[in-house]
């Protein structure tokens, strides 16, 4: 029977890169016959999409209710969700269950108790301190999180902060850091594309900022727009990426000819873009222990394309650009980052930019990957075992 690879999480599955990145190096390492990213379905979107030989996407389509749906009947809106995940695959041979967020976390115990299933958390953050979350959510995703993790075979983080976390907090041992970092490109691929500067009309010698992602709270947009409407013309930025902030964006791209809109591209367009840029822009706010913790990817975007980058002064951010001296770390207030913008000098982003180009040469997920698949065979042993004794049952 073929082995499956099951990576769960409460998206459309559109711009989950390090969902990709990580199927990719368990596909290519043959870990698994058949590997389902499996999402939520949205308007639009295919419900199955074959990415290649091993991978596909599985967008689950629910039939009660809707987004807009009242809370009562959202909740059980995602019950039935998982519940038809679980049907789907109950008789199949799932040998590794990976959830990448709490939410998804109980479907997985359910494999791992009827189908023996190994089971990784690849928590992406901080989980039960979610930004936005009252007391109360908070509460219950403590409860959640602390009732089912030792459920879990092993558990996978972005940094090594939030690995001392887990560890601290519910003592347990088989705890992982696998950075968030994109592929390095070959040195012979790498060229600079000034695709951003032709298509809003910058000139060569004025800098253009960037910044890409989640347009969502908590990452400083607000201060990012203010100060951009108060520096001299000559300085642009680009906001790339999509999120409830996007409207807001527009509206200042409409009245500050150096503020700029380019909707998110696809992943594989998305370091050509970046290397249109002159300075990136990584400013999360401090509204909670996922942020004040947190290690972007888009951090690792800029540097894996030479761009030199401004980070919040907040821990993980700061080990990077201290380590490269690839960048400028700053409070995250309007005042100070309006005296930093207007302070860097084309000089100043050529020398910093020089060493986020030999720091390149030492990060990737060409390094990320061998962590990650230490993770997974760790446990391929007994997979095997547990198959053997089914087969003979």
């Amino acid at each position: 029977m073929n082995s499956i690879n099951l990576h769960i999480y409460p998206s459309p599955m559109t711009h989950e890169s390090r969902i990709l990145k990580e199927t990719k190096s368990i596909a290519d390492a043959n870990l698994a016959d058949q590997i389902f990213l499996v999402g939520m379905w949205k308007n639009g979107l295919e419900e199955h999409e074959q990415i290649d030989a091993k991978r596909q996407i599985w967008r689950v389509r629910p039939c009660i209710g809707n987004q807009e749906s009242p809370s009562i009947i959202k909740a059980l809106r995602y019950l039935e969700w998982q519940l038809r995940i679980f049907w789907r695959f109950r008789a199949g041979s799932v040998k590794y269950i990976s959830c990448s967020s709490l939410p998804v976390l109980p479907i997985g115990v359910l494999f791992k108790i009827f189908l023996k299933s190994k089971l990784v958390y690849d928590t992406q953050e901080w989980e039960s301190d979610v930004a936005g979350a009252g007391y109360v959510r908070r509460l219950l995703l403590k409860l959640v999180e602390k009732s089912l993790i030792h459920f879990v075979d092993a558990v996978i983080t972005v940094n090594d902060s939030i690995t001392e976390l887990y560890k601290r907090e519910y003592d347990l041992q088989n705890v992982t850091s696998v950075r968030n970092i994109p592929y390095r490109l070959q040195e012979e691929t790498f060229k600079q594309d000034n695709i951003l500067k032709r298509k809003f009309g910058i000139g060569e010698n004025e800098i253009l900022y960037i910044f890409q992602g989640s347009f969502g709270p908590g990452r400083g947009i607000s201060i990012i727009l203010d100060v951009f409407s108060r520096v001299d013309c000559h300085r642009h930025i680009v906001f790339m990426g999509f999120g409830e902030w996007e409207e807001q964006i527009k509206e200042y791209e409409q009245a500050y000819p150096n503020i700029h809109f380019q909707e998110a591209v696809s992943p594989s367009e998305v370091s050509r873009y970046t290397r249109g840029a002159d300075v990136g822009i990584c400013l999360q706010e401090n509204i909670g222990l996922n942020y004040f913790l947190s290690l972007p990817n888009k951090l690792f975007e800029y540097i894996i394309n030479g761009l030199p980058v401004i980070v919040s002064d907040f821990p993980e951010m700061r080990r990077v650009v201290d380590k490269a001296g690839c960048g400028w770390k700053v409070a995250v207030d309007r005042d100070a980052l309006l005296a930093l913008v207007n302070n860097i000098a084309l000089e100043d982003i050529a020398t910093k930019g020089a060493r986020a180009l030999q720091y390149r040469k030492t990060i990737g997920w060409q390094h990320e990957e061998k962590i990650l698949l230490q993770v997974y065979r760790q446990f391929d042993a007994k997979y095997k075992k547990t198959a053997r004794k089914k087969a003979q049952a």
